[in-house]
């Protein structure tokens, strides 16, 4: 368990908090959400892929993927039940505790938050989340050792439900207030 530990901490904790100062060089540069994900996308990517074949070499891959996986579900919930709390406005306090949450991505949310960016708040973490998943089976697909993928497929079938799931809910709640808070003056666009 502790090992399992050091390795979420450090794949999910560490790596992203030093990803998450690279957008603070190009300040100056308007496109914060740019400049914020491109840099956790290819460091996901990169970070995915050298664990996956790390993990290969020691033949954990089969109990590790799925713990790696979690992390996915685990930011999708926690944007659904604050989307939830605070009725998808990004501007409330409540998001401090989110962020909290995700105190890896610290710098990229401070800057959100001072430049009205929410969507941030999802986005970071997720564009972290699923470069990494991708980079990971990327190195499966280059290896070409299909006798990793034996994992329990139960867990993965409920992972990704439950990701689909809060995704949905977060997302439905972002509509919703679409809908009622930017109105559309009474006529529909074509």
């Amino acid at each position: 368990m502790g090992k399992k530990f050091f390795e979420l901490f450090l794949y999910f904790g560490v790596v992203p908090l030093g990803l998450s100062f690279i957008p603070l060089l190009a300040i100056g540069f308007n496109q914060l959400l740019i400049t914020s994900l491109l840099p956790l996308i290819i460091g996901g990517v990169l970070i995915g892929y050298y664990a996956s074949k790390r993990l290969q070499k020691q033949d954990r891959f089969k109990e590790l993927a799925p713990v790696f996986l979690l992390s996915l579900a685990y930011t999708a919930v926690l944007w659904a039940i604050f989307m939830l709390i605070t009725g998808g406005f990004s501007g409330a306090e409540a998001w401090l505790i989110y962020c909290i949450f995700h105190i890896a991505m610290a710098p990229i949310f401070f800057f959100a938050s001072l430049m009205g960016e929410g969507r941030l708040f999802l986005w970071a973490p997720l564009a972290y989340e699923l470069s990494f998943a991708i980079g990971m089976f990327l190195a499966v697909l280059i290896k070409r050792e299909w006798k990793v993928f034996s994992f329990n497929k139960k867990q993965l079938v409920t992972i990704m439900t439950v990701f689909v799931l809060a995704m949905g809910t977060g997302a439905t709640v972002q509509w919703q207030r679409s809908k009622t808070v930017l109105p559309s003056y009474g006529f529909e666009y074509g």
